[in-house]
């Protein structure tokens, strides 16, 4: 088996938990929630990992353009970066004002991620690509850029469903 195909394997998986997302009910009308200030939306997260994988995907590994465009951000009403770094405010008041805009751009994301990997042979994922002032292989900047990191954020999916599940209960329940 092919390096690229293990890892190809896992984005599939990854990018199936996120399209599951999109027919969960309780999901969508939480997808604002915030259990405290300083934490992040599903919108947040939904918008981060799509940009952050356009981003890694596409200008880093492939050295071409974003599919985030400015039709994009004026469409979905989102910012124009990726949302590291962002304010904890800014981040709170993050809306996702067009779902079906901003789930096509997902969806066109891990297409473009999926075809890219499939693309690779062994010796392609050892290429060197820079990151600012790092150099890292395709290999490692998939793994830790793409899949660990959108994995942590599926973590961050489970608890914020948590949060809002037991911020709706009411209190004499509550475990």
């Amino acid at each position: 088996m092919r390096g690229a195909d293990g890892m190809l394997h896992a984005l599939e998986l990854v990018h199936g938990f996120y399209r599951d997302m999109r027919a969960d009910p309780a999901l969508m009308a939480a997808r604002d929630y915030r259990a405290a200030p300083l934490a992040n939306s599903l919108a947040w997260n939904w918008w981060h990992t799509a940009r952050s994988e356009d981003f890694m995907v596409n200008r880093i590994c492939r050295d071409a353009a974003e599919l985030w465009t400015p039709a994009l951000v004026a469409a979905t009403g989102l910012p124009a970066g990726i949302g590291t770094g962002q304010p904890a405010d800014e981040a709170g008041r993050l809306r996702i004002a067009d779902l079906d805009a901003f789930f096509a751009y997902q969806e066109a994301v891990f297409a473009a991620g999926e075809a890219f990997v499939a693309s690779l042979d062994d010796p392609a994922l050892d290429h060197s690509v820079r990151i600012g002032d790092r150099t890292e292989t395709i290999a490692e900047n998939l793994t830790l850029h793409v899949l660990v990191h959108l994995s942590a954020h599926l973590g961050e999916t489970d608890l914020i469903r948590e949060l809002y599940e037991r911020d709706r209960t009411p209190g004499p329940t509550r475990a």
